[in-house]
C-alpha cells in the first residue's frame, strides 16, 4: 500500500524532472540499443494466409465443410450449435447470427472470417484479441 504510493510518487517526480531536458548522446545510444533488441521476424504474408485457412471454419448453429456427413450418423451429437451462439466477434464486437460462418481459434474463441483476415493480414496480430493466446499453433506457424 504505502510503499506503492511512495514508488508511484517518485516515478512521477522523475518523469517531471526529465520531461524538459535534452537528450544526450548516451540517451540516444541507449534508445538505439533498445531498438536493436526489439527485432521482429520478417512478416510472411503467405504463411499467415495458410495459418488462417488452416483454422476450422464453422457455421453458427450447424456444421460446415464435411462435418455434416460425419455428424449425421450420430443423432444428438453436438453439431457446433453453440459455436458463436449468443457471443460476439472479438474484433468487430457484433453478435453472431444463426447460420453465419465463423473461424475457430485454437483457444476456442470464434471470429468472423473477414474480421480475422483484417486482424491478421492488415494489422499483423498473431494472438487472439480476447485472451492474447497464439492464433497459430506450431504446426501452422512452421509451414513454409
Amino acid at each position: 500500500g504505502r510503499l506503492f504510493e511512495i514508488r508511484a510518487m517518485m516515478d512521477e517526480m522523475q518523469r517531471v524532472q526529465m520531461q524538459d531536458r535534452e537528450l544526450t548522446d548516451a540517451d540516444y545510444a541507449m534508445l538505439l540499443d533498445l531498438d536493436r533488441n526489439n527485432v521482429q521476424p520478417p512478416w510472411d504474408e503467405a504463411k499467415a494466409r495458410r495459418g488462417i485457412e488452416a483454422l476450422p471454419l464453422l457455421r453458427v448453429g450447424a456444421p460446415i465443410e464435411g462435418e455434416e456427413a460425419a455428424s449425421k450418423g450420430s443423432p444428438g451429437e453436438d453439431q457446433h450449435q453453440g459455436a458463436g451462439a449468443g457471443v460476439s466477434c472479438g474484433v468487430c464486437l457484433e453478435d453472431f447470427e444463426d447460420g453465419e460462418a465463423v473461424r475457430s481459434l485454437p483457444c476456442g474463441h470464434v471470429l468472423h472470417p473477414p474480421c480475422l483476415d483484417d486482424y491478421v493480414m492488415i494489422h499483423r496480430y498473431e494472438t487472439c484479441p480476447i485472451d492474447r493466446r497464439p492464433i497459430f499453433t506450431g504446426e501452422d506457424s512452421d509451414q513454409g
